[in-house]
C-alpha cells in the first residue's frame, strides 16, 4: 500500500511539474496588439466605396416586415447582415478588439468617423420611412378598412418617428456589439 502511495505522490507531483511548465510557457508569451492598417491591407480590396455601397440599400418587403416585428436597430443590422452577404469583399468591416469600424473610401481602407455612423444611420432611417410611406400609399384603402394593418403602419410610424437622429450613433443604438456576427 506505501509503494502504492508512492506511485500516486510521484505521479501527481509530475503532473504539477509539467503544468508548471506550461503556465510559465503561457506567462512568457507576449500579446501583440493588432495593427489595423496590416490586417486591413491583407483583406481583398473591396469593388466599391462604402459612400456607394450605403446609397444601393433597397428596403423590400422583407425588411419592412421584419422592421415591423422589431425595433430600428435590430431592424438596421439585419439589413446590414443581407446586403454584406451579397458582397464577396465589404466596404465595412470591424476590429473586435479594438471595438471600431472601417470602411473603405477613395481607395483605401479609414477609420469609420461618428460622422459617417450619423449619415449612414440617417440615410438609412429616411429609406425606411420612405418605404413605409410608399407602403402605406399602395395600401391606403387595404389599411382604413383593415385595424390590423392600421394598427401595424402606426406601430412602424412610431418606432421611426422615436428614432432621435440628434442623438445617433452606433453606441446609443448598442449596433457594435452585434454588427459584424
Amino acid at each position: 500500500m506505501q509503494n502504492d502511495l508512492q506511485d500516486i505522490y510521484r505521479m501527481l507531483r509530475e503532473i504539477q511539474e509539467t503544468q508548471v511548465a506550461l503556465l510559465e510557457r503561457i506567462n512568457s508569451v507576449t500579446i501583440r496588439k493588432i495593427d489595423p492598417m496590416c490586417f486591413l491591407r491583407q483583406k481583398s480590396i473591396p469593388k466599391c466605396q462604402f459612400s456607394e455601397w450605403i446609397q444601393t440599400h433597397i428596403i423590400d418587403d422583407d425588411i419592412l416586415s421584419y422592421f415591423n416585428n422589431n425595433n430600428f436597430s435590430s431592424t438596421f443590422i439585419y439589413t446590414f447582415q443581407k446586403y454584406n452577404r451579397l458582397l464577396a469583399a465589404s466596404p465595412i468591416t470591424d476590429i473586435q478588439e479594438r471595438n471600431e469600424f472601417y470602411v473603405f473610401e477613395q481607395g483605401k481602407w479609414i477609420k469609420m468617423t461618428r460622422e459617417q455612423e450619423k449619415q449612414w444611420i440617417c440615410l438609412f432611417h429616411k429609406k425606411l420611412l420612405a418605404a413605409v410611406c410608399h407602403w402605406r400609399d399602395a395600401h391606403l384603402e387595404i389599411i382604413y378598412n383593415n385595424n390590423l394593418l392600421n394598427e401595424s403602419y402606426n406601430k412602424m410610424i412610431l418606432k421611426l418617428t422615436s428614432v432621435s437622429l440628434l442623438r445617433c450613433s452606433f453606441a446609443s443604438m448598442d449596433i457594435r456589439k452585434t454588427m459584424c456576427v
